[in-house]
């Protein structure tokens, strides 16, 4: 009997955690596009985090236009493409820069690579909104040296965490599915994959909705992060300051790879602590970065020396010690 009631308590407390998990998300996180009971409000993106939190920052007040594309190349299966583009009025295009794509209130309309708009500048349809959402992109491919032009239609998917944009290929899924074995598996035993590909990123998308966002903040830019670093007067210890910068590192989709590094001399003794992560503000830059305090030690104990870096791991300042913690001046 004792063992039934312990059960029956374990379980009360598991829902009640993960009640506990889905008030603090909606109360302490921004809403986001996929959660429940969103409607899709009509509107430009201007990027990616205004797409993921369902907050178009310009009016959506045009037309739009469908153009067909037919596949061209004899030797695959790739069917013809339906693309849309934004009508402009007869007075010229209005001044909309680079977007990420446009709502008109029922339908979503994405282009990863935030073109500056034309009238010829093609949108696809989002097929599914959800923790990978789904389109399919034309890619024409001129021929070389007198060989036919080709073309093919691909599937695509965005990380609702990081907006990242990936052609669909059996590695993806797999990298997508590696926690969920019964997807993986059943995808995998499936002989026309190519058809089934919307239906099991929905299928994975729906099921780990509430498990698989990691991030509900807002991208912070350069500056928000290079304040968020420094130390402040609330963080009276420092596991409360490295508390404060792991809450964030690890969620915001400004960073990749966050992680504190801590190592010991051979007798237990701390030797050097401090955060290293990859920063995502310029796509192109993949440098493991110190940043803000990081600390040195002596094998007694004694701090060595204390390092400040900037996000992008300048050095803002730099204090040393000798053995007796005596500052060591320039």
């Amino acid at each position: 009997m004792l063992s039934v009631i312990n059960v029956k308590v374990q379980s009360v407390n598991k829902y009640l955690l993960l009640l506990l998990v889905l008030i603090c998300r909606n109360t302490f996180g921004q809403v986001i596009i996929i959660d429940d009971n969103v409607v899709y409000k009509r509107g430009i993106y201007k990027d990616f985090e205004e797409f993921k939190f369902n907050r178009p920052s310009l009016p959506f007040d045009y037309k739009i236009d469908s153009v067909e594309y037919q596949n061209l190349d004899v030797y695959t299966n790739a069917s013809s493409h339906t693309t849309y583009r934004i009508v402009f009025d007869k007075s010229g295009n209005k001044q909309l820069g680079s977007i990420f794509g446009f709502c008109d209130g029922k339908h979503i309309f994405v282009n990863e690579s935030n073109p500056t708009v034309t009238d010829k500048t093609d949108f696809d349809q989002l097929q599914f909104v959800g923790l990978y959402s789904y389109f399919e992109q034309y890619m024409f491919m001129p021929g070389e040296l007198g060989s036919l032009n080709s073309s093919t239609v691909l599937g695509r998917i965005v990380n609702i965490n990081n907006g990242e944009c990936s052609v669909v290929t059996q590695e993806v899924l797999n990298k997508v599915f590696e926690n969920d074995s019964t997807i993986l598996s059943s995808f995998n035993s499936q002989k026309d994959k190519r058809a089934k590909l919307k239906d099991y990123i929905a299928l994975y998308s729906l099921k780990h909705k509430d498990d698989g966002v990691i991030c509900r903040d807002k991208k912070m830019s350069k500056a928000e992060a290079d304040s968020f670093i420094v130390r402040r007067q609330d963080d009276i210890t420092d596991q409360a300051y490295y508390s404060r910068l792991s809450s964030k590192l690890k969620t915001n989709p400004a960073f990749n790879d966050a992680k504190l590094e801590i190592s010991y001399y051979p007798n237990g003794v701390l030797k050097s602590i401090g955060f290293n992560t990859r920063c995502n503000f310029d796509p192109n830059d993949q440098f493991l970065y110190c940043i803000g305090m990081w600390k040195f030690y002596y094998d007694n104990g004694q701090l060595k020396e204390e390092d400040i870096y900037s996000i992008s791991s300048k050095t803002m300042s730099r204090k040393k010690f000798d053995k007796n913690g005596t500052p060591i001046l320039k």
